[in-house]
């Protein structure tokens, strides 16, 4: 027999074998190490969180328990945090549309 844990993922509510809680707990401290000193890194920390929850309750494991695979697939799924781009330039402004005042003749540059 395993040993569960309960976890509260985006306020719900979870239990999760051990092997599993180990897994889940390091991916969330690397996305942690990750996201923590970027620009809007604790809002994009919760909200993954949120994103947890709801892949852990669509494998229908709100009412069971949380294993191995369901973390896994839930990774599978979000990404592994050394694949997040974390750069500080993000905006690309190349695609942003040129905006021409009424009467006016457009040079090419993006009004913002």
């Amino acid at each position: 027999m395993n040993k569960t844990i309960k976890i509260n993922l985006g306020g719900t509510l979870f239990q999760i074998d051990e092997e599993a809680y180990q897994i889940l707990r390091r991916y969330l401290q690397d996305i942690n190490d990750k996201l923590k000193n970027t620009p809007g890194g604790s809002e994009t920390i919760e909200d993954i969180e949120l994103r947890i929850a709801e892949i852990f309750q669509s494998q229908g494991t709100a009412a069971g328990v949380i294993s191995r695979e369901n973390v896994d697939s839930m990774i599978s799924i979000i990404g592994k945090p050394e694949d997040f781009d974390t750069s500080s330039d993000t905006t690309e402004t190349r695609n942003l549309p040129i905006i021409q005042p009424p009467g006016k003749r457009c040079t090419g540059i993006p009004m913002i």
